[in-house]
């Protein structure tokens, strides 16, 4: 494709138009343009819409034309859209088709899609205007492009960002003449072919009536003059004509003197969430239920009244006390006789939902219901007795005697149907509240100290490990008989360490002595011994006819990213609890889960009665290389739908009617569960975030359209974020009590929970930048500091003077170290980010790697510490120096001689940026260690193993940690330069002291490697390739022993060297020596 080619775009039919464009086809056409479309109405104006276009060059040069909005309008009222500040309208079908909508020029700038509307006559003068117009595009694509709508006749709407996507909410537009409030709920979805956004419009108030009559409903206050039927199985828009939100159902009543007189229900809110039995004509009832509001549209939904409905039925089996119950602030009462029951509703759904019970005539305060969850309770009281004929000292004649009697109440589910039960007699309030136990039919307990689990691709690489954990065994010992202390680290060790081999008594010379016959302590303190200990895993399962229980308990959880070069070895782990919590609780698991669950399947009866679930927190450490290798290896074993069957999907969702677009909104309360007491519990996580790592790809990834979106996150978003190091973020508890929801309802309140609370920390993912140092890790560290300060002195004075004094160190401890290291942790991420760029702009991959590698090391100790940030300095200017010579040779050897200049332009800019850069992660990396000498409770968290080493040619076989070493030295080598090429074989220590010295063997050649302490790594002494080797080995007398030829290209062929590696273990000798035997016989084919 030499020149370009015009394309004209003709769309026919498009709200009764003819529409026309164009646009051209060549080799620097850019990936996203635009192409306007012209047309003239009947009035013989001209009107103008902008489609885009989507070109991916892969085997072929693939062109997609779309819409970069569809606007599809499901409130059957005509809706107007404009860009904000444009004044271009586009006009919302009421039909199923989509308005097509784009952003047009603004009145006082000019418009980037005019900059894109190439005419014929000048296309070939492109050039000039098309870089021109190419930069327009980018600029009005990274800025927030808002809209605004109106409907029928109201005044335009605020601005509402189309961008967005996954955004929902609610647009309200006015009407001043009418005084009419039109909201509608606006949501925002990618379609599937991911290149144009669907914003759907529908009702945000909608009435649906699943009865088989049709019902009659209206607003507070509109009963004289308005009145809405909709018939069964029938779903209308409802737009409120007044802010107060109470709505009221018309039955017809009774006639009077020729004349009808209607039922009207009691007054019910829309405004939020809840289940309402309406009292109607004569003992009949009417169910209403209100959803959604927060992540949805809210429906009103009208269905028959069933079993389950009511709150409550209230039972009265008392012999002589009369019940009388009552809504909170009402003055309507209900009076139960003995031995009658009555099915209660709320006689004002609009107000606090409280019920209180008392005895009638008596004046003393009032007794709530606990109608929300199962429950029992006894209340003594005063019955009102008979008259004596002869009276008494103590009442005196005439006077009637009082007598004190125990009212048993007792609540619980029948079915679906909330009981309270009211009764005199002890037993038989006994025997209702057993009525529903039932005997374990079934129990089931397992117990695992760990597990692990492995995410291996088709590549033979291991990308993640999961493993489960045991905590250390707790020792504790009692001297003062009312607390128990925590051990010494090393003292714990060592009695786990006697106690695990089975001794029965643990003695250290002078220092420690104990009887674990006895399990008492006499040395260093005197008392009793306890040790705890918590499997990995712990799991009970009861269950019988109808109930359910079940108690876990996991540990420990870690994930660890695998992938050679991660950013973040560990990915997720529990972060360390607090000391104070430590003290109190003891070890508490990473995740436990409780729950009670009834089930009574001929009922239609599903009730949780207890659930709970305490998760602890966590630390989430991610960078981009491990989420698309995940990514990549999740997609790879899914089928890849066809573009036009997206299409044709995202066409079928447009095309469903407001009553099926509503169905999955609407429930018919078969499915409910009631929720007696459903909970989670809180969650702190602490969030980093790098952009850096390499992606471990199992194919080469086509040009799609969702590759696409995602590079482009990545490479602009992603790119502003920079990187993140733990950021705290604190989600609150989310819990139902006395509920009855669908699964659906239950999933999507625990979505729009968990979002919002996301949603409103989200400022300090921004606020948590390492390139603005971390403000708010350094506010949270600072106040943390203070709290310790008052909190560790108070609690020591609780247990003692001692333990006051102890208290007074921590705090102050605490204050210095969160104060010093939070400083320095925010200098530290200021000059590591820009150490970050200058090592970017060397524009040497090979240094940015080793640079990143030296920067995730976390030295122990202070000089260590010191030590590490001084070889970050010399080794930015020792390669810096290195590289003008380098990269030039390296450039040659790669493009030839255009590479030769290349590498010299490398090399000097390399000369500038890697010492500034070592300057730069010196500075940050002392900091970084004035952080973690000063914080207190500092731990590093390592990987549960190695990552595992698979040989392609036997596939994945048990895990072996020497072979995961061995392989893991070979990809270290030469920053995995013989990685590629070789597969690991065998390896040792040649220098069993200290580990100095590797022999390691391929199954391409022999190499021997020192330990390099300076820039850390390993350097190699000397590499033979096997085919090299000439003779048969040998060994004796503590070497190993082989003769190799020199390199190919030395004329004398005949001239062999000798080599001799010195080993002083004589197993590792002959190890060495039969696996050098062994793939010596493979080389050569014998």
């Amino acid at each position: 494709m030499e020149k370009n080619h015009k394309v004209d775009v003709h769309l026919r039919g498009y709200q009764g138009l003819d529409w026309s464009g164009t646009f051209y086809i060549s080799l620097d056409m850019d990936e996203y343009e635009m192409v306007v479309m012209e047309t003239t109405d009947v009035k013989g104006e001209k009107k103008q819409m902008a489609l885009g276009v989507h070109t991916t060059v892969g085997g072929s040069r693939d062109v997609f034309l779309y819409a970069p909005y569809w606007l599809v309008n499901k409130t059957a009222l005509p809706v107007e859209f404009r860009g904000a500040g444009s004044s271009t309208v586009y006009q919302g079908n009421t039909t199923n088709d989509p308005a097509l909508f784009s952003f047009h020029r603004h009145r006082r700038k000019k418009s980037w899609t005019m900059l894109l509307c190439h005419s014929a006559r000048k296309r070939e003068t492109h050039n000039v205007m098309g870089s021109l117009a190419c930069a327009c595009v980018e600029k009005a694509e990274k800025r927030i492009r808002p809209a605004k709508m109106r409907m029928f006749r109201s005044k335009w709407s605020s601005a509402i960002p189309l961008d967005t996507v996954g955004h929902a909410g609610v647009v309200t537009c006015r009407d001043k003449d009418s005084g009419k409030v039109y909201q509608v709920w606006l949501e925002i979805h990618l379609s599937k072919l991911k290149l144009t956004k669907m914003v759907t419009l529908l009702p945000f108030f909608m009435v649906v009536n699943k009865t088989t009559a049709e019902v009659t409903f209206t607003e507070e206050g509109q009963e004289d003059e308005y009145w809405t039927v909709i018939q069964p199985e029938e779903v209308l828009p409802l737009w409120p004509h007044s802010g107060v939100l109470n709505l009221v159902v018309r039955q017809p009543g009774v006639e009077n003197k020729g004349a009808e007189i209607p039922v009207l229900s009691q007054y019910f809110p829309i405004h939020k969430s809840h289940t309402t039995v309406l009292r109607m004509w004569n003992g009949t009832a009417l169910t209403v239920n209100v959803a959604g509001g927060t992540e949805s549209p809210t429906t009103i939904t009208f269905t028959p009244f069933q079993p389950g409905d009511a709150p409550v039925r209230v039972v009265n089996c008392c012999h002589n006390a009369f019940i009388r119950f009552h809504q909170k602030g009402m003055s309507q009462v209900i009076v139960l006789t003995p031995n009658q029951s009555v099915l209660y509703t709320w006689d004002d759904p609009t107000e606090e939902r409280t019920l209180w019970w008392n005895l009638y005539k008596r004046d003393k305060p009032s007794f709530p219901a606990r109608i929300n969850q199962d429950n029992a309770g006894i209340e003594t009281v005063i019955l009102p007795g008979t008259e004596t004929a002869h009276g008494s000292k103590k009442n005196g004649p005439g006077r009637s005697k009082q007598k004190r009697t125990n009212i048993h109440w007792v609540s619980y589910l029948d079915g679906l149907q909330r009981v309270l039960f009211f009764t005199e007699d002890a037993s038989l309030a006994q025997d209702v509240r057993e009525a529903s136990g039932e005997k374990t039919s079934l129990e089931a307990f397992l117990s695992l100290e760990g597990l692990g689990v492995s995410l291996v691709s088709s590549l033979y690489t291991e990308i993640a490990y999961l493993s489960i954990t045991s905590t250390p065994p707790l020792w504790e010992v009692n001297s003062k008989g009312d607390s128990w202390k925590m051990l010494k680290l090393e003292v714990a060790t060592f009695l786990e360490d006697q106690f695990r081999h089975g001794h029965h008594e643990a003695v250290m010379s002078d220092k420690v002595k104990a009887d674990f016959k006895t399990m008492r302590m006499v040395r260093p303190t005197a008392g009793d011994l306890r040790r705890t200990y918590q499997p990995g895993l712990w799991f009970q399962y009861r269950s019988s006819d109808h109930h359910t229980g079940m108690h876990a308990k996991l540990q420990r959880l870690q994930l660890d990213n695998q992938l050679q070069k991660a950013v973040f070895p560990t990915v997720l782990y529990p972060a360390p609890l607090p000391r104070k919590v430590l003290k109190k609780m003891g070890p508490r698991p990473f995740i436990e889960l409780a729950l009670m669950r009834r089930q009574v399947p001929e009922q239609h009866s599903d009730t949780i009665k207890y659930c709970k679930l305490l998760l602890q927190q966590f630390s989430v450490r991610v960078d981009k290389g491990f989420l698309l290798t995940v990514a990549d290896f999740f997609t790879t074993h899914m089928e890849d739908e066809e573009e036009s069957a997206k299409l044709q999907s995202d066409y079928g969702k447009i095309n469903l009617t407001l009553r099926d677009t509503v169905a999955a909104l609407a429930t018919s309360g078969t499915d409910k569960i009631y929720l007696e007491y459903f909970h989670f519990s809180p969650v702190k996580i602490f969030i980093s975030f790098s952009l850096s790592g390499e992606p471990h790809l199992t194919h080469e990834q086509k040009d799609t359209i969702t590759k696409d979106v995602v590079d482009f996150f990545l490479g602009t978003v992603g790119t502003t974020l920079t990187s993140l190091k733990d950021v705290e973020m604190k989600l609150a508890y989310f819990e139902r009590r006395g509920v009855m929801l669908t699964q659906t309802q239950l999933i999507q309140d625990l979505q729009s929970h968990y979002t919002a609370q996301a949603i409103q920390q989200s400022y300090v993912l921004l606020l948590g930048l390492d390139v603005i140092g971390n403000p708010y890790g350094l506010v949270t560290k600072i106040g943390k500091g203070l709290g310790d300060l008052f909190y560790e002195p108070y609690q020591g004075a609780i247990e003692g003077p001692e333990q006051f004094a102890e208290g007074v160190a921590r705090g102050v401890q605490s204050l210095l170290g969160h104060a010093v290291g939070g400083t320095a942790g925010a200098l530290a991420g200021i000059t590591g980010s820009v150490g970050k760029a200058f090592s970017l702009l060397s524009m040497d991959e090979d240094y940015s790697t080793r640079r990143r590698q030296r920067m995730q090391q976390q030295p122990t100790d202070m000089p260590s510490s010191l030590l590490l940030a001084g070889q970050s300095f010399i080794m930015g200017i020792v390669m810096g120096i290195s590289g003008v010579v380098l990269q030039p040779v390296k450039g040659a050897q790669q493009e030839g001689v255009e590479g030769f200049f290349k590498g010299i332009g490398k090399g000097l800019l390399g000369l500038f940026s890697r010492p500034v850069a070592g300057v730069f992660d010196m500075v940050s990396m002392s900091f970084d260690a004035v952080r973690r000498s000063a914080e207190v409770g500092n731990i590093v968290v390592h990987r549960q193993r190695v990552p595992r080493f698979i040989n392609p040619e036997t596939g994945l076989t048990p895990y072996s940690a020497y072979q995961a070493v061995g392989n893991t030295l070979l990809l270290n080598i030469e920053r995995g330069k013989y990685a590629e090429t070789d597969m690991y074989v065998a390896h040792a220590a040649v220098n069993t002291e200290q580990d100095e010295q590797m022999l390691l063997i391929t199954d391409q050649r022999i190499l021997l490697v020192d330990k390099c302490y300076w820039f850390s790594g390993w350097d190699i002494e000397w590499v033979v390739p096997l085919d090299h080797i000439v003779g048969v080995p040998t060994s004796a007398d503590g070497k190993l022993s082989f003769q190799h030829k020199e390199e190919e290209e030395t004329p004398n062929l005949f001239t062999a060297i000798d080599k001799e590696v010195a080993v002083k273990d004589e197993q590792v000798l002959k190890w060495l020596y039969s696996h050098l035997e062994q793939v010596l016989d493979d080389v050569r084919g014998t």
